[in-house]
C-alpha cells in the first residue's frame, strides 16, 4: 500500500491532492489544523487509510501520532 503525508489537506490545494490520491488508492496522513469530513467519506468509500493529525500545537501532534493505529 502506498502512503502519503499531505500538509494542509483540509482545504484548498492540499485537499485536492488528497482527494486525487485517495481515489487512486493511496493512504493519507493529513497534517492540518482542521479535519475534512469529505476526505473521511471518500477514504471510507475507497477503503483507503486516512489519519488526520492536528497541527494546532506540537504537543497535540505527538499525542495524535502516538495514538495512530
Amino acid at each position: 500500500m502506498k502512503l502519503a503525508i499531505i500538509t494542509g489537506a483540509s482545504k484548498g490545494l492540499g485537499a485536492s491532492i488528497a482527494k486525487r490520491m485517495i481515489t487512486e488508492g493511496t493512504g493519507i496522513i493529513s497534517v492540518s489544523r482542521t479535519e475534512n469530513p469529505e476526505l473521511a467519506k471518500l477514504a471510507a468509500e475507497n477503503q483507503v487509510f486516512l489519519r488526520n493529525i492536528s497541527a494546532i500545537s506540537p504537543h497535540r501532534m505527538s499525542l495524535n501520532l502516538l495514538s495512530a493505529n
